[in-house]
């Protein structure tokens, strides 16, 4: 899919569940995309810290973003996600960094860095996704 960061933006704001996330593409290659979400209060957890879901869920759209890049793709699934959380994230904005690592004809690869508001690397994430080609 040849899409530009507007596209996916435009993308974003129209999911309804994505939407409240506030997310933004702030960079995108062939191979990586970043993406920007506010530190805000409902993505807080008790103590202060983001809830685990959310980041699960920026990281399963960065990895799956990060795989949209092949001009024959329409769309993508997630068939696996898994993440190491290393530190907690206690401030932002949060950013999130999808790298293709491989795609195949029906299977794309991804891993996701997730960074907090200082820059430091609080989670490490990779999937597989299905992919629907043209």
């Amino acid at each position: 899919m040849d899409i530009t960061i507007q596209e996916i933006n435009d993308l974003l704001l129209n999911d309804n569940f994505l939407k409240p996330m506030e997310l933004k593409v702030t960079a995108k290659t062939d191979n990586e995309i970043t993406i920007e979400m506010p530190f805000t209060d409902n993505v807080k957890r008790f103590g202060g810290i983001m809830n685990g879901g959310a980041i699960m869920a920026l990281a399963d759209v960065a990895g799956g973003f990060a795989l949209l890049f092949d001009k024959d793709v329409l769309n993508q699934v997630t068939i696996n996600l898994s993440s190491n959380f290393i530190r907690p994230i206690s401030m932002g904005p949060v950013v999130a960094k999808g790298k293709k690592l491989r795609s195949g004809r029906n299977i794309g690869y991804s891993q996701i860095d997730i960074y907090d508001g200082d820059g430091n690397l609080c989670t490490v994430a990779t999937g597989s996704w299905y992919l629907y080609r043209e």
